[in-house]
């Protein structure tokens, strides 16, 4: 990003405005979806657990209590078209993101095999990469690992699978990734850049090492993770966008209405 500002939103403030979420699909702690993720929040399910899934819980300042995505494992490799020696070095991370996009391509109400050749962006913020270590090791000396450090394969895997034409760009910016990625899409959009783009984000815990460091550099900045309940945790989300002025009138009344996949930012 480069903090320039688009002076057309000044003469078409409508035009910066409306930006319209039509699709979305995630997996977060103990729920496989949003609407799980939805009924759990409702029904007051506490999410975040202390067992031993990910790790043992052995030495006395690694945290106890994480966020932990379900069916870490499971990857229809064929279905994307990926072989399977590429799976075995490919982060989870950009596992799941490759899957969210493509579930929320049909929340949108859209065929994602009829995409192909769309000038669509994607845009993934991501920070930390805990299964880089691992495959950057001796053992795995394979021309493949270049999937275990260069972070734009999470954008460009999804692109590439998907056959989507427009920008491709993964974002670190730390803890705001995410919400960077989103402006950053924002603003393509409006540039016209692309004409609708896949915003995203993910975070996988899986080392105890990692967590035990946050919990460590908390505590030595005053943040307080245990004491405050704010324990790291597993999310992957993508979310569509598109701008809302390509919206017919019937269809804008249902974006502003609707409670369920269509939001206006």
């Amino acid at each position: 990003m480069d903090g320039t500002y688009d002076s057309r939103a000044e003469t078409n403030p409508k035009m910066a405005e409306e930006i319209v979420i039509s699709g979305m699909a995630g997996r977060f702690p103990e729920s496989d979806n949003i609407e799980e993720l939805h009924q759990n929040l409702l029904n007051k399910i506490h999410m975040v657990t202390n067992d031993d899934r990910r790790w043992k819980l052995d030495h006395p300042n690694t945290p106890r209590a994480t966020g932990k995505i379900n069916h870490l494992e499971k990857f229809d490799a064929r279905f994307f078209g990926i072989t399977t020696r590429a799976r075995h070095f490919q982060d989870p991370m950009a596992r799941m993101l490759l899957e969210h996009s493509f579930e929320a391509l049909i929340d949108a109400g859209l065929n994602p095999r009829q995409l192909r050749g769309s000038k669509i962006g994607v845009y993934i913020g991501i920070s930390i990469s805990e299964t880089e270590s691992v495959l950057m090791s001796e053992r795995y000396m394979d021309d493949m690992r270049a999937y275990a450090f260069f972070r734009c394969h999470f954008p460009n895997t999804i692109s590439y699978c998907l056959g989507l034409t427009g920008p491709s760009c993964a974002i670190d910016t730390a803890c705001s990734s995410s919400m960077s990625a989103l402006e950053t899409a924002y603003r393509a959009i409006n540039d016209g850049q692309c004409e609708a783009a896949l915003v995203g984000g993910a975070n996988l815990c899986l080392l105890p090492h990692v967590n035990k460091w946050f919990n460590i550099v908390g505590t030595y900045f005053g943040l307080h993770f245990l004491e405050d309940g704010a324990e790291r945790g597993k999310i992957s989300l993508i979310v569509r966008i598109f701008n809302g002025m390509e919206l017919n009138e019937t269809a804008r009344n249902i974006s502003y209405g609707s409670h369920r996949g269509r939001y206006i930012l």
